[in-house]
């Protein structure tokens, strides 16, 4: 995958499946330094970034952002303070601010090399994607902004929202995909058959869906290695050498 290519990725799965840790350790080798995540959760989920409180000024209709207890008005300002550093911000108070934001986002030369990332997307997107939420999400490929959802339960995931992903990551969900649905999701087959896989996998499993092709992948969680086993050499080393002093003295 290119640093330039269009790209749109989902993670499903239930709390504590371990979406959002995938996606901390994706984000740290995509190539990507510009990092922001809206609706941020737990703070432990996003250490060491810059906080920013999101706003918006009815009268204007302009967006602007508090950093550090200064205000800035968000299309001048955000990418010229926040280029190369990752940031978060909570879920805006008014719904106004939430779509200017998108606004912005859509907009071509304003945000290149974004990563944009909304955290538990279910209290944010309905199952019908808004006006600027959809025009923002199907331009992303053209204004080269990387976008990635998290989501619990594919059943509350926008139908209009299928076809602008490049990507999904399941993880062990207890909701089915919605078969009332199959019609309107790419490659629901394979979505069953990662449902059903992850089942009996073990937690912390997912499976990959490719979107443009169909192509899906299993990886099974695997537990760290335990860095004993230079210990274990230098302790062997030691006695060794012990024995070896021992037998010259014995000698001499």
């Amino acid at each position: 995958m290119g640093n330039n290519e269009p790209f749109f990725l989902v993670y499903f799965g239930r709390q504590h499946s371990g979406k959002t840790y995938d996606l901390q350790r994706f984000v740290q080798n995509c190539g990507r330094s510009s990092v922001f995540v809206y609706n941020s959760g737990r703070d432990e989920d996003w250490q060491g970034y810059e906080e920013i409180e999101l706003w918006s000024d009815k009268k204007s209709e302009k967006l602007f952002f508090t950093y550090k207890g200064k205000d800035y008005e968000f299309a001048t300002h955000y990418m010229k303070k926040f280029r190369g550093k990752k940031v978060k911000a909570m879920e805006a108070d008014e719904v106004l601010t939430e779509t200017l934001l998108y606004k912005q986002l859509k907009v071509k030369g304003r945000f290149k090399g974004l990563f944009f990332i909304i955290d538990d997307a279910t209290n944010i997107l309905t199952s019908k994607l808004t006006k600027a939420q959809k025009s923002c999400f199907y331009r992303a490929k053209h204004v080269d902004v990387w976008f990635c959802l998290i989501f619990h339960d594919p059943n509350m995931f926008p139908n209009g929202a299928w076809n602008a992903l490049t990507m999904a990551k399941f993880f062990k969900n207890n909701v089915a995909p919605p078969k009332q649905k199959s019609d309107k999701i790419p490659h629901f087959r394979q979505m069953q058959q990662a449902y059903a896989k992850l089942q009996t996998a073990p937690n912390y499993s997912y499976c990959t869906l490719v979107m443009n092709t169909g192509k899906l992948t299993y990886t099974p969680y695997r537990k760290p290695r335990k860095t004993t086993t230079n210990v274990n050499r230098t302790t062997k080393t030691r006695r060794t050498t012990k024995k070896t002093i021992q037998k010259k003295t014995t000698r001499t």
